[in-house]
């Protein structure tokens, strides 16, 4: 094959030019000169026009190129050589020359051995071995690459014309051999992207890295793998913590280990649950316990740049080829890049819906177990049933979280805290864990007393990062240390209440009446009277724009606090029971009926506060076993409780303190702490002060016209 090499004479206005049989582009393979001059010659003079201009591809094409004139001869480095006209006679003589050494145009290596290697690993021929290696040199050789710059768009049948010019293979066997059922297509190494138009990315390999590697390196066909699939690393979680879904796990285990024992085909389970629950971590601790080495699908490539679902699950679709016949458990994390559909307003289908026969195909046929793992919901219901496991991963019980939290972070924290952030359900073990870590890195330049405040501070903002809310809103305060049951009016002794619900350990109450008449206070002295957690949901916790996930919401609810043995208290109830006959929209009764429908099922304590009876659906007074009103404080109640804030600030009770307060039939126990509230940033001199700013107090609730909360 006459081609060239150039060198420059030393003050000289020309290029000497001698021709030799080898040619050394980019990568080292004169078969790509090959194809550049089939290239030219088919596409003619016009294409030959638009490349005129790519000197250094002129050059490797051995046209013998002129230097721009220099007007100083010593500034040789500077003189760029000028492209020559190339004409079709040209071009056809090279062509002509290199055809006839065309036999001897083989594979560079490391190429052709890498390229061996995989088609006999994958079972390919040799016509897709053909186009596998033209690709991998297309996408590394830019002067082939810009010779297809030149040619422009490219419909799929003109691609494979050009192809079947280039490589001397029939366009219906080019065709048969990029097909979706194909072998090449299957291992998931090259696609034909319908959809662009460039031959550089119609053809479209796994990954550029996989692309550099295959010319530069002799690699092992395992090693396609490396970027996408690696070994998981050493698990931080025992199986005794993860004790509250034993159930789940004593299916789980023996099935995953059963179909490694035999080989078996299409095995695949989907676990879910919030960010930092310990699913990644789940599956460490089932390859420790089956054994058997864990790979994870990536989700960055190695620059850190995030990997898109397509990207992600032709990883995994390769990664069961080479990893067909070992004992090994894949685990694809973040599968909702693969599964959920776009939320936003141009999102469109997922990956998987997108290909949804053939995901299903994948699902039943995939030799080598998978994990699913995803933040969110199980998938739409024809992959759901595909799997053979799927169970929510939850927040584990009080005293698990606590045990948790310690390991995590028990040396910064106080009991008190750890009591605190274990009562927080939504708090992820992995958030404190985190946190903790960086409150460790830099104790040294904190105080001992400091500790404990900084890791708090980083948590709370974690959690409103989250939108979860800030440590102080989601943490169920005890009762206020003035709390005492015999201040609160109501037409039950709760006393008698208290020692009812111990004997009964369930029941469905409803408290209601005027704001600040201590409903809430009331739930959180009989959950710690019966020594049991509150769980406190409040409708902003809830409610939800979009459709159905209030409904999933309030099942969460009576979910969580029936594993914790929780007193659920759900505030602002009323925002749920409606009369369904006044709904004008589907989810309106759809968010009432599950409701009625969890209370009914609910075996614990469910507490329900509203400060409005006014509109409840029947139904849904029928299924409280009480309803209790709570009416503002009697005179002698607001006496006592008055007595015990005067004790505490040293204050003196004056005689006509009774007087005063039964001219207030609307003052309730939150009226006081409103007051002592405002004492804290304006103090308050004596009692007298304080009753008339309880008087103010009540004189703005008279301004309503209408008490509220009672039927």
């Amino acid at each position: 094959m006459a081609l060239a090499h150039h060198r420059r004479g030393r003050r000289s206005g020309t290029v000497t030019n001698t021709l030799s049989t080898e040619f050394t582009p980019e990568i080292g393979a004169p078969i790509a000169c090959l194809w550049i001059l089939r290239l030219l010659s088919r596409g003619g003079a016009q294409m030959m026009r638009k490349i005129s201009d790519h000197t250094a591809l002129v050059q490797h094409l051995g046209v013998p190129v002129q230097a721009a004139p220099d007007e100083d001869p010593d500034a040789e480095a500077d003189n760029e050589p000028l492209a020559p006209d190339l004409t079709p006679s040209l071009i056809r003589r090279l062509l002509h020359s290199a055809e006839a050494d065309a036999a001897s145009h083989t594979l560079p290596e490391p190429l052709a051995s890498n390229i061996s290697a995989l088609t006999k690993e994958l079972g390919l021929d040799h016509t897709a071995a053909q186009v596998l290696a033209f690709c991998v040199l297309l996408a590394n050789d830019s002067q082939l690459e810009e010779c297809f710059c030149a040619v422009g768009d490219l419909s799929d049948n003109r691609a494979l014309s050009i192809l079947e010019h280039l490589l001397g293979v029939p366009v219906l066997q080019l065709r048969s051999t990029v097909a979706h059922q194909s072998p090449l297509h299957r291992s998931g190494l090259l696609r034909m992207d319908h959809n662009n138009h460039f031959m550089n990315s119609k053809f479209d390999l796994l990954t550029t890295e996989f692309a550099a590697r295959m010319v530069h390196h002799p690699m092992a066909p395992i090693e396609v793998l490396r970027g996408l699939i690696h070994l998981a690393p050493a698990g931080l979680l025992q199986s005794t913590d993860y004790a509250h879904i034993t159930a789940d796990l004593q299916v789980l285990e023996p099935y995953l280990q059963h179909a490694l024992d035999v080989q078996r085909s299409g095995v695949n389970a989907f676990i879910y649950g919030p960010p930092g629950i310990g699913k990644t971590q789940l599956t460490r601790l089932l390859g420790v316990q089956m054994p058997c080495p864990v790979y994870e699908v990536a989700c960055e490539d190695t620059d850190g740049d995030p990997i898109d679902g397509e990207r992600r699950l032709r990883a995994w679709q390769v990664a069961q080829i080479f990893l067909k016949g070992q004992r090994a458990l894949l685990v694809f994390d973040e599968a909702e890049d693969v599964f959920n559909n776009g939320g936003g307003l141009f999102s469109g289908p997922s990956t998987a819906i997108q290909r949804k026969g053939w995901m299903n195909q994948r699902l039943e046929s995939s030799p080598v177990p998978t994990v699913w793992l995803s933040n969110s919901g199980s998938p739409d219901a024809a992959f759901t049933r595909r799997f053979d496991m799927v169970f929510e991963l939850a927040s584990p019980p009080r005293a698990q979280r606590r045990a948790l939290l310690a390991d995590a972070a028990g040396a910064l924290l106080g009991a008190p805290a750890l009591e605190r952030l274990a009562g927080i359900e939504v708090l992820a073990p992995a958030v404190v864990e985190r946190a903790a870590r960086v409150v460790h890195t830099v104790a040294s330049t904190l105080t001992p007393a400091q500790h404990e405040p900084a890791l708090l501070r980083l948590i709370d903002q974690t959690l409103s990062a989250q939108g979860h809310g800030t440590l102080r809103q989601l943490h169920n305060h005890r009762p206020s240390e003035h709390y005492d049951p015999a201040l609160i009016n109501t037409d039950q002794d709760p006393q008698r209440l208290l020692q009812g619900l111990a004997r009964a350990g369930s029941a469905r109450l409803c408290l209601y009446g005027a704001p600040g008449t201590g409903k809430t206070a009331f739930a959180q002295w009989l959950a710690e009277q019966l020594e049991r957690p509150l769980l406190v949901k409040r409708a902003s916790d809830l409610l939800s724009k979009w459709v159905g996930q209030a409904e999933k919401n309030i099942a969460e609810a009576f979910d969580s606090a029936q594993r914790d043995n929780a007193v659920l208290l759900i505030d602002e109830v009323d925002s749920f029971l409606r009369d369904r006959r006044g709904a004008k929209a589907s989810w309106e009764v759809t968010q009432v009926n599950e409701m009625l429908t969890q209370m009914e099922q609910f075996e614990g304590l469910f507490i329900a506060s509203t400060n409005l009876m006014d509109g409840f659906d029947p139904a849904a007074l029928r299924r409280f076993d009480l309803k209790l009103r709570f009416d503002p404080l009697r005179p002698e109640q607001a006496l006592t409780l008055l007595q015990s804030h005067c004790t505490a600030q040293s204050w003196a009770l004056p005689d006509s303190a009774l007087a005063t307060l039964s001219q207030l039939p609307q003052l309730t126990p939150g009226d006081f702490v409103a007051a002592m509230r405002q004492h804290r940033f304006a103090p308050l001199a004596d009692t007298q002060a304080l009753l008339k700013l309880l008087q103010a107090e009540c004189a703005l609730k008279e301004d309503t016209g209408r008490r509220i909360g009672f039927v």
